[in-house]
């Protein structure tokens, strides 16, 4: 599979786990960080995001190894300007 290509995917799969956990969260009724915030029931979508937070991340190490630090890390910051 082209690299470029998973750095897309990689960065997708970030973009959809934050706002997995920021509504898992919103769900959950943590408002505030306190001690107490591991006990928060974990809800659908905090799981869902965590989950894709991983495949994420195994796929960004997998990909390291073929392409450039100073050509993939950049690419990660594309998403966020969009």
């Amino acid at each position: 599979m082209n690299p470029v290509f998973v750095i897309f995917i990689v960065m997708a799969l970030g973009a959809f786990s934050q706002v997995s956990l920021k509504k898992g969260m919103l769900l959950s009724g943590s408002t505030n960080i306190d001690s107490n915030l591991i006990k928060r029931p974990l809800t659908f979508y905090l799981c869902l995001g965590l989950i894709l937070y991983a495949v994420a991340m195994l796929l960004w190490l997998a990909i390291l190894p073929q392409l450039e630090l100073s050509f993939a890390h950049p690419c990660s910051g594309w998403v966020m300007s969009l």
